[in-house]
């Protein structure tokens, strides 16, 4: 027994109904979009609370209908802030304005090299230091301590120590 094998045609003969693939076919009642009535609900209702809360914090961050705080307008606070040129390290020195770590370290250089500064204008030996720094640095700066105070050591009585036997 042969048996005759169907060849399958391009086309369908007109008015033959589609072949069954057991899925529901589409219908009128159907939504167009992916979701389900109740699904697009519920995502609306969640879109609309989070544009609710970004609209929030936005007016929240802006300062929207606060008052500026008076920052701008209180008085600048003058520091009094002032050094011994014969007993500040070079961290003090680099504090001070027009100043910086290099010509601090300068500074506190020249200050061990040549012995402490008698008067402030004296700064004026280091290299980098001119009229117009020293202008700027002067009301930072206390007169010098006198030179023999600063370095000498305090005068202890000495004492010889009893000999070996």
């Amino acid at each position: 027994m042969a048996t005759k094998l169907r060849q399958p045609t391009a086309s369908a003969p007109a008015g033959s109904k589609p072949p069954a693939t057991g899925l529901p076919l589409p219908s009128a009642k159907r939504s167009r979009w992916w979701l389900r009535r109740p699904d697009q609900a519920v995502l609306a209702g969640l879109t609309l609370v989070a544009l609710v809360l970004i609209a929030a914090y936005w007016l929240d961050m802006s300062g929207w209908g606060r008052q500026p705080i008076e920052i701008d307008r209180s008085p600048q606070h003058k520091f009094d802030f002032r050094l011994d040129p014969n007993q500040a390290n070079w961290v003090e020195w680099a504090q001070l304005p027009g100043l910086g770590e290099i010509l601090a370290k300068r500074i506190v250089e020249d200050r061990e090299r040549n012995g402490p500064f008698r008067t402030v204008d004296e700064l004026q030996r280091v290299n980098g230091i001119g009229p117009k720094n020293l202008e700027a640095i002067r009301p930072f700066l206390t007169t010098p301590s006198s030179p023999q105070s600063v370095h000498a050591p305090a005068e202890v009585p000495f004492t010889e120590l009893p000999a070996k036997r």
